[in-house]
């Protein structure tokens, strides 16, 4: 994902291995590397993907939890690191570049997923897919909530079925991202596997995707991000069960040049081990490589990092580790 990191560190948590990174094809984490407890002293990766591991980096008081972490982790203006928690009453801890322990804060959304950070009028505002609300909340960086959106009843995704013996579709967001233009794309990943979209004012305007493994079609679309670098932003979403990563198009203001296509949804890169991977996709897959580590031009302090930035926590242990690059 392409939210900003700290320039010369990327934090992650013991036991997570992004779905951003992975789609990088050319990075080769093996999992055992990343499940070991303790995690190896050796440098993890290969190439030019290789990385330091600092145990210990996260300096929580005695009398603090980090908890499970099946989160994200954002990065501030100021270097600050907010990570998310499944502990109870806490959503958010905030550390520093040095991994001290700086507060815990917005104790009302325990079980926050994906985040972003963002920059709004000056200020920076964290969107964030609360799985247990379930909702979206924009909090400002003292964990203050501005807003939420709940269950988009519109979408008539989670309508009760006609068998009142059968259970409606959950609403269950894994991830959220915001265009230029404030729009708000939510990722239902554990949920109906469709992403919905908001005006910058929170209205509901349409879904994009059913459940499926086609085109427009996702199998748990559990992360999302926004890709500006390359002109019209284009949406990116992990689609995971089908082992792919989906670019979408049709970002731009209706009625501009750059309107959505017939099909908003193609196939950037496709794992060599998904059911039914064709030539078409592995062909897909080495533009994807090319595409993905292509170097950052004027991007000021992260130019080096945005490659590989918002990598997220998942299924984690309660015990934070930071992940250094190393010069090659």
């Amino acid at each position: 994902m392409l939210d900003p990191v700290h320039p010369r560190s990327l934090l992650l948590l013991a036991g997570a291995l992004p779905a951003a990174l992975m789609a990088h094809v050319d990075f080769t984490l093996p999992i055992g590397q990343v499940t070991a407890s303790p995690l190896p002293a050796a440098p993890l990766g290969t190439g030019a993907w290789r990385f330091e591991v600092e145990s210990g980096w996260a300096k929580l008081p005695k009398e603090v939890s980090l908890g499970p972490t099946h989160g994200g982790v954002v990065v501030d203006k100021a270097g600050n690191i907010y990570v998310s928690t499944d502990a109870e009453k806490t959503g958010l801890f905030v550390f520093d570049a040095t991994g001290r322990y700086l507060r815990s804060i917005a104790p009302d959304f325990s079980g926050i997923h994906g985040m972003m950070i963002r920059e709004e009028g000056g200020k920076e505002f964290i969107y964030a897919a609360h799985v247990k609300g379930p909702q979206i909340v924009k909090l400002g960086l003292d964990g203050k909530a501005e807003w939420t959106i709940g269950v988009p009843k519109e979408s008539g995704f989670y309508n009760q079925p006609a068998d009142p013996k059968a259970k409606a579709t959950a609403f269950r967001p894994t991830a959220v991202t915001v265009a230029p233009d404030g729009r708000i794309y939510v990722a239902d990943g554990y949920g109906a596997s469709v992403v919905h979209v908001y005006s910058a004012d929170r209205r509901y305007l349409k879904t994009i995707g059913t459940r499926g493994e086609g085109d427009n079609q996702f199998k748990t679309c559990h992360g999302i991000s926004l890709d500006t670098r390359f002109g019209a932003p284009r949406l990116l979403i992990s689609d995971r069960e089908n082992r792919r990563l989906v670019s979408g198009s049709g970002l731009s203001p209706p009625g501009s040049a750059g309107r959505a296509r017939r099909r908003f949804t193609e196939t950037m890169w496709r794992s060599p081990s998904s059911r039914g991977a064709s030539r078409s996709s592995t062909r897909r897959g080495r533009s994807w490589r090319r595409w993905a580590t292509t170097p950052i031009r004027n991007s000021g302090r992260n130019s080096s990092w945005r490659r590989s930035s918002g990598a997220t926590a998942s299924s984690s242990p309660r015990t934070a580790w930071r992940l250094t690059a190393r010069a090659t």
